[in-house]
Order: C-alpha cells, then structure tokens, then sequence
C-alpha cells in the first residue's frame, strides 16, 4: 500500500531519478558527515561505524553541552584528558587507582587530568574517589546510510533507538521511491527518513520526534563509544 502522502513527493522522486547514484555507501556516508547540520545543529561531534551494544552504527553524532564561560570546554580538552573521561563512571565512584588501571596511564599523569576535569565541572569527588556527573554528549542522533536496502536500514534504524533521540535512515536518492512509497512505516517506527543526492543535497523528508532512549543505560554506552572514538589516544 502506499501512503497518501506519496504525492506530495512526486517532482522530488523524479528529480531523484535523473541523479547519478553513490559509488558506494562510503562515499554516501560521508557526504551525511559533511551536511551533518541537516540532521542535527550546534557544537556536534560524529563518528562512523561506532560500536554500541549488539551493533555497528553507521553514523553517531551528538550535541557537545553547553558549559559556563569560566569553564573550560570539550574544545579545550586534549585528548589525554578526553580519554580519562570517557573512562570514568557516572554515579560511581573509582579511585585514582582504579582510574589509572582502566586507562593504563601513569597515576600521577591521571591525577593532574582529574585535577582540570573536576575544576571544569566534568566530574565531582566523593572522599578519595572521582564521578562523572553528568553527559558530555547530548541528543544523541543515529544515521543508517544505505544505497538500495531500505527495510534492512529501517530494521537497523529500529534498533538505534535503543540509545537515541532521534534515529535515521538515509538512502541514495536515485534509489528512494520504495521508501518514500512507505513512508508511513517511517512515521509508525518514528524513524527519519533522509534521501541523499551525489550533489551533496540531502532533503529530509520526515523528521521524528525526539524521544527518550528505550535502555536507558544505551546512551552511556554510545556516548562514552563515540567520546573514545573521537578522541582516542595517538
């Protein structure tokens, strides 16, 4: 069946249709990274092919938290720094110890990171242990970039909610008649669906709402994946 909706999109689909594809889901994917403002604006981070869970993300990407201006900011964080905190617990206590075994750096080096980490708010002490009080990474956006096989990237889709405010599908734009034909299935499953030209034009053609993660424990797995990953160690 298809939706009613379906002609709303018939100029686009046709314009689609004389578009040259993707040579790749590569090269697909990468042009997502490039307009990553169309899916989600502000300080942003992004990773591709980021583990979280049972699965590999094609694309992750958050918002960076606002902090005060006397504070200091992910920008300013080396990576050194940035991996210390991806290793840290939220509402958990370690001890420097026990901080310096998970990162396997010196302790005096993890002592002076916690030292700047703290005065910047990113974490808090509780006697001789360290916590990480809040996310660094908000709004968490997942992308599933696909050139033809748009169930399997809707039943991948599906499964990024796990840990996701908001979860898409981007498809190559010469291939996505079949999907838009369905959009109804999108709007059920609240997946976003993202048609993408070689141009480098992305048309959004539905945008979920923003919703609460299913697990709640999913965001802090990803967030801490994609902190590790773009900030990894030399």
């Amino acid at each position: 069946m298809v939706s009613a909706r379906y002609a709303e999109y018939i100029e686009l689909i046709e314009q689609a249709s004389h578009t040259l594809p993707f040579e790749s889901e590569n090269f697909l994917i990468d042009t997502v990274i490039k307009h990553i403002n169309q899916f989600l604006t502000g300080n942003v981070v992004v990773s591709t092919e980021l583990p979280v869970g049972a699965g590999i993300v094609d694309v992750v990407a958050g918002q960076i938290e606002n902090r005060p201006k006397n504070k200091f900011n992910y920008e300013t964080l080396t990576r050194t720094e940035a991996y210390v905190l991806s290793h840290l617990y939220y509402k958990q206590r370690l001890r420097l110890d026990t901080i310096a075994r998970r990162t396997e750096l010196p302790i005096a080096v993890v002592e002076n990171v916690l030292v700047k980490l703290h005065s910047g708010g990113y974490c808090t002490t509780s006697g001789q242990c360290y916590i990480r009080t809040k996310p660094l990474v908000n709004n968490l956006v997942a992308i599933e970039g696909k050139i033809k096989n748009w169930k399997r990237a809707l039943q991948q889709a599906i499964r990024n909610q796990l840990f996701s405010s908001q979860s898409f599908v981007a498809l190559d734009a010469k291939y996505s008649k079949p999907a838009i034909q369905n959009i109804m299935i999108f709007e059920k499953y609240h997946i976003g669906l993202a048609i993408v030209f070689r141009s480098g034009f992305i048309h959004v053609i539905y945008s979920p709402p923003h919703t609460h993660p299913i697990a709640p424990i999913m965001p802090i797995i990803a967030e801490t994946a994609l902190l590790e990953r773009i900030c990894s160690l030399e």
